[in-house]
């Protein structure tokens, strides 16, 4: 019994706390938020969209570019969507505990912010906050690697 109870001592400690999950699920989600935020990309890894660049008037002021030519006047184009106008998604995304199970999920902080996120996976015809291939391998990493970790002390 001697070489199991140093292992079922672990399985307790593992069950008795969420540690390895809301570990794994923070380094995921760190991942998953620059994939979106700041490399422009959906689920499946490509370019979320590119900014519009038919002539328009945008508050009062004519950009022959359109709105690209816009968003690269306020500094805020990087050739690609990033989802960063306000930096309000960006901010207000992250992991939360959903309230009828008290499990944990990436979520927006406010019903606004969900619904914009739902505008624009209609507009762009993208899964842009579904997880991706790398990010569900980033969270089975995280957690394998914690489980060992715990299964050797």
């Amino acid at each position: 019994m001697g070489d199991y109870s140093k292992h079922i001592n672990a399985l307790n400690r593992i069950v008795q706390n969420d540690n390895i999950h809301r570990t794994a699920l923070l380094t995921t989600l760190a991942l998953h938020k620059k994939r979106i935020f700041q490399q422009g990309l959906d689920d499946k890894m490509t370019r979320i969209g590119t900014y519009d660049k038919t002539p328009a008037t945008i508050k009062g002021t004519y950009y022959p570019g359109g709105y690209a030519q816009y968003k690269a006047s306020k500094g805020k184009n990087p050739g690609f969507v990033v989802l960063r106008d306000t930096d309000s998604l960006q901010v207000g995304y992250g992991l939360k505990v959903i309230k009828y199970n008290s499990e944990y999920g990436f979520g927006h902080d406010n019903s606004f912010n969900f619904e914009k996120t739902q505008w624009m996976e209609t507009k762009y015809q993208k899964r842009i906050f579904a997880p991706s291939e790398a990010d569900r391998k980033i969270l089975l990493d995280t957690i394998n690697a914690q489980l060992n970790r715990e299964l050797q002390q």
